[in-house]
């Protein structure tokens, strides 16, 4: 199973700051092309590939076939939803409508791809295809309508998947329930991110937005100060240039450890907060090159070919520029630093 730290993520911290480690081919992921994460009550991790189900405990990415004998294969699996007794319903490209629990599987063939499945307050699943609304008993799996206005209400709100379309692979996706989560015009304006763009939204267990995008990597829209709720909240992004493993995302996944993992067309990624931040250029800092790092009275200061900065975890404030040669703590609490003009002191 998958275990983790216990704390959420700081969202005082940049998303660039959090522990990033990727899955990949080499580390025994079957497809790097994942569409969709979940996690059942025993602690693994299930993911929809374009290769079918892959089970994850953390350390090894096990294939689970469709047939107890191992001879048939799920294929593109493009949805997973765990419902509240734990039973994890599988989508696929084929049309194929799968609830497992378990050793034990019960199938039934929609004939149409599958693009998102939700649970619904009455426990009924809702899944969506590529031109309908299905409604599904969850015990004996009868279609209950097939009506494009057969829309239950949503038992988890804090995840909106976000499509339509004939095949989660082709389609630009829509966000009709973006309003809910606060994504707004003028959000996306900000953010230079076009509706079309977002593959599915959540809100983390902070209230925080993350946003999966087709080309942008991931969004996060911090969540509002309850003492100024028209203050405008801060975006931040994840892309490949920060380390994720692709641009392409698909699906944003939060654990019951609060571990965020985020499933792109090239591999599996897990954000985690390691109680050790990271301060880079992007939180402030003059260079990535420190040259010396010392902790006085007034903080803790960082000494770079480019200057010196004065570092907390979450930022870092430049105080002065040009070369650092060294720097040391004096007796009384105070900051030396060496430059090429000589020895001097910050106090």
């Amino acid at each position: 199973m998958v275990v983790g730290t216990a704390e959420a993520l700081n969202p005082e911290q940049r998303i660039t700051q959090y522990s990033l480690t990727q899955w990949g081919h080499r580390d025994g992921l079957p497809s790097t092309a994942i569409y969709a994460v979940a996690q059942t009550p025993d602690g693994f991790l299930w993911l929809g590939t374009s290769d079918g189900l892959v089970r994850f405990d953390g350390l090894r990415f096990v294939p689970v076939p469709l047939s107890n004998t191992g001879d048939i294969a799920f294929g593109r699996v493009q949805a997973l939803k765990v419902d509240r007794t734990g039973a994890i319903w599988i989508g696929t490209e084929s049309g194929s409508l799968v609830r497992m629990e378990g050793r034990s599987m019960k199938i039934v063939m929609l004939h149409v791809p599958i693009v998102a499945i939700r649970e619904n307050a009455d426990s009924s699943i809702q899944v969506e295809t590529s031109d309908r609304l299905f409604r599904v008993d969850p015990y004996s799996m009868e279609l209950k309508s097939k009506d494009v206005d057969a829309v239950g209400e949503n038992h988890d709100p804090k995840r909106t998947p976000l499509s339509s379309g004939h095949s989660i692979k082709e389609t630009a996706l829509v966000c009709p329930q973006c309003a809910s989560l606060g994504i707004t015009s003028s959000l996306l304006k900000r953010a230079n991110l076009d509706r079309d763009q977002i593959r599915m939204a959540m809100r983390d267990n902070d209230g925080n937005v993350w946003i999966a995008t087709r080309e942008s990597g991931v969004l996060r829209v911090a969540k509002r100060s309850s003492g100024s709720p028209d203050a405008t909240p801060e975006i931040d992004r994840l892309s490949a240039n920060e380390g994720l493993s692709s641009d392409s995302v698909w699906d944003i996944f939060e654990d019951r450890e609060h571990n965020l993992w985020v499933a792109t067309q090239n591999g599996l990624n897990r954000l985690r907060d390691d109680k050790f931040s990271i301060v880079t250029r992007r939180s402030g800092l003059l260079s990535n090159d420190i040259c010396s790092l010392v902790s006085v009275e007034s903080g803790i200061f960082a000494g770079s070919n480019l200057g010196l900065n004065r570092v907390t975890t979450t930022h870092s404030e430049t105080v002065l520029h040009g070369s650092i040669f060294s720097l040391a703590r004096a007796g009384d609490g105070s900051l030396f630093y060496a430059t090429s003009l000589g020895l001097s002191q910050l106090k």
